[in-house]
């Protein structure tokens, strides 16, 4: 398969937007998740014409890419139990190991120009059911149809799935209709005036002027810069010194004051001595007298 040319292209976006889905479906702790790692997963394929069944194999939970086994209907949908069981089985004369392809190259060989869709059908294990002698075949089994399921991926074909290139014409959005009931026309957006001023864009000239216009700024401002951080330190020198001086007049003046006080203190410590000894001898002469 090339991805170069339609089929590959068409087959790789199919399978693409379908794991992107898968990877919504298939979440951790989920029931289709058990599924899924129990191998109880068919895709059920259906386009105008072709209905296609595939048993999911393994699958690379991290990238999604994961392998399909073709089988066909082997005969109509039963009944059993109020549920619609579709009974499928391998092809003959097929090889089961031939059979078994990746995902991308099965796509290939859809008529992907078609829409498609794609339902999730779970096997019927047999504790749900119970099996005579007589339903025991090999490689056979039962695909659980269930009703009024909606499909889990859709395709609308190539033509509308197809990425758009870059500058191709887009189709025009619709909008809704108005009370009446009418769909409004698409309006396209008015015109610009041309002769309006537009912003210019920045061109490398641009770049050019601003780098010099910043070379020419930065030295005026540095040397502002050095001239103020030259007065900070100035001034707080200044201030530093002023405080020093005041701090060592401070400081002489106790010096000096100290010993005037010592001596005041010796004056009044040595008279009130003499005035107790005064009244003491007075004292005791009035007493012996």
């Amino acid at each position: 398969m090339c991805v170069c040319e339609q089929e590959g292209r068409a087959a790789l976006l199919f399978w693409q937007k379908l794991s992107s889905v898968f990877r919504k479906i298939f979440k951790k702790k989920t029931p289709e998740r058990a599924k899924l790692d129990a191998g109880l997963i068919v895709l059920h394929c259906q386009s105008e014409k072709e209905q296609l069944f595939y048993h999911m194999g393994y699958c690379n939970l991290k990238t999604y890419h994961f392998t399909v086994l073709a089988m066909q209907p082997r005969g109509e949908i039963t009944h059993i139990e109020k549920q619609r069981v579709q009974p499928l089985c391998l092809s003959e004369g097929d090889d089961i190991y031939n059979s078994i392809k990746v995902a991308v190259h099965c796509f290939s060989d859809f008529d992907l120009n078609k829409r498609w869709t794609i339902h999730i059908r779970p096997l019927v294990l047999s504790s749900q059911r119970f099996f005579n002698l007589s339903h025991m075949f090999p490689h056979h089994v039962d695909v659980l149809m269930e009703t009024g399921a909606l499909p889990a991926f859709m395709w609308e074909g190539w033509d509308e799935e197809r990425p758009q290139r870059r500058g191709a014409p887009r189709p025009k959005p619709k909008r809704a209709g108005n009370d009446a009931g009418e769909a409004e026309a698409w309006r396209p957006r008015p015109k610009q005036n041309p002769e309006a001023e537009r912003p210019r864009a920045v061109t490398r000239q641009h770049g050019v002027l601003l780098i010099r216009k910043v070379k020419q700024v930065l030295p005026v401002h540095w040397l502002l810069m050095k001239t103020n951080l030259a007065l900070v330190f100035q001034t707080a020198s200044i201030h530093l010194q002023r405080w020093r001086q005041v701090t060592f007049r401070r400081v002489r003046f106790l010096m000096m004051m100290m010993p005037c006080q010592i001596s005041k203190m010796t004056v009044t410590v040595e008279t009130q001595t003499m005035k107790a000894v005064m009244t003491g001898t007075a004292t005791l002469s009035s007493m012996s007298g």
